[in-house]
């Protein structure tokens, strides 16, 4: 199995979070940090996805991997 790619990490992917090999803890962490973000009606990105912006550019459909936002 792969590496987790959240940055830093060196566990051994478990699950996956849009595509993204994550370890356990980062993948339900990134779940549970977009829970809270989903239930906020006026978010701001960077500081209610800090964990998901770190991995961001590596999900096929984000707007940052298709650099149509800078993060």
């Amino acid at each position: 199995m792969n590496k987790c790619e959240y940055p830093g990490c060196k566990k051994t992917a478990q699950e996956t979070f849009a595509l993204v090999p994550l370890c356990k803890w980062h993948c339900d962490a990134i779940k549970e940090e977009t829970q809270l973000y989903y239930g906020n009606l006026s978010p701001k990105y960077k500081i209610h996805r800090p964990m998901y912006c770190k991995i961001a550019r590596l999900i096929p459909w984000s707007q940052v991997s298709r650099k149509e936002v800078n993060l």
